[in-house]
């Protein structure tokens, strides 16, 4: 609920040249001068649209938070883990969490279910906190031992 009303409330405040600023930057490509007839592109073109304002508002929801405390998260250039930013882009974000994965054991009976998460690095739990979500959130993905 609180990263529904950080969007509400961020989604409102922005400027309308920025939200068109960011989202001609991110959706340049064929398919923005292609006619659109048929449902199916227009679906996916709203899906598109609504990818785009989740990458922006967490983007903006995580550099607020950083620019309020003052802080720099490190380890989000792989050309130098060492390197601080307090401008993370919504793709290193995304990519800081490429190495997490989920996998899912069934019994031969197909009678219980063990699933297991990769741990969360300490930068990856610093994501989570500062855009408001936790780590209890990541950590409700994994069910241990679930009987019929």
């Amino acid at each position: 609920m609180v990263v529904v009303s950080l969007y509400v409330e961020t989604y409102a405040s922005m400027r309308p040249s920025f939200l068109h600023e960011i989202g001609s930057k991110t959706m340049k490509s064929d398919i923005a001068s292609q006619p659109v007839f048929t449902s199916y592109k227009l679906l996916e073109i709203e899906r598109l649209t609504l990818g785009v304002r989740v990458l922006t508002v967490m983007e903006f929801v995580l550099r607020h938070s950083l620019h309020n405390d003052q802080a720099k998260l490190p380890g989000l250039h792989p050309e130098n883990r060492t390197k601080m930013t307090d401008t993370p882009t919504a793709e290193r974000l995304l990519k800081a969490f490429s190495d997490v994965s989920l996998t899912i054991v069934k019994t031969a009976a197909g009678e219980e279910i063990l699933r297991r998460l990769t741990p969360l690095s300490t930068l990856q739990q610093e994501i989570l906190r500062r855009l408001g979500l936790g780590t209890s959130l990541y950590w409700q993905l994994e069910i241990h031992n679930i009987g019929n």
